[in-house]
């Protein structure tokens, strides 16, 4: 069966309340619409330890992982909610200042792969590290819109070092989506 991927979808998040080395927790997970795509990106330091003339060992540690994804859309609310910034309801106002500090949010997506399926994946740790739209001019004829590009960094969960969980199923199976398990996990 085809492994490729064609597609980027059901992109969501989750506030975590909790995260500690000894337990893990979430709120309500929330919907991001207007996913367009994603990139991610890997970050490793390498090592070589010398040792009697030689190389005694050589390998890779973690650092983290770049999520960069395009969304069609992003509120006010939502938007001051990742920078940890404060939106007034009332004046539907969003305020950023400098002093803002972005909370942790879980992030959780799918890929439609060519046999039909889906690969889903969630990364339980995430902070946001910026976020960029380019504002153009509405030249005649022209009906770009102008999509928000989100970065997200993504890191090891204390509790069991989980940086990411994938999974692959029926497309119907998206719902594996919608929860992201607490820890230590709770018969």
């Amino acid at each position: 069966m085809p492994e490729a991927l064609r597609g980027f979808r059901a992109a969501r998040m989750w506030p975590v309340t909790t995260n500690t080395a000894a337990a893990y927790a979430t709120g309500l997970m929330f919907a991001l619409p207007g996913a367009q795509e994603l990139t991610k990106d890997t970050k490793k330091t390498d090592y070589t330890i010398p040792a009697d003339d030689g190389i005694y060992a050589t390998g890779s540690d973690f650092l983290y992982e770049d999520l960069v994804f395009k969304m069609a859309e992003l509120s006010l609310e939502l938007e001051a909610s990742l920078q940890g910034s404060t939106y007034v309801e009332a004046d539907k106002e969003y305020i950023f200042k400098d002093t803002d500090i972005a909370p942790e949010f879980a992030f959780g997506y799918a890929a439609a792969k060519l046999d039909g399926t889906s690969r889903m994946f969630k990364h339980p740790v995430t902070k946001l590290m910026s976020i960029k739209v380019d504002h153009k001019t509405k030249a005649e004829g022209n009906t770009d819109i102008q999509s928000y590009t989100v970065t997200l960094r993504s890191y090891r969960r204390p509790c069991d070092g989980m940086i990411r969980d994938t999974k692959d199923g029926a497309t119907a199976a998206i719902t594996w989506l919608d929860t992201m398990a607490a820890f230590p996990v709770v018969p």
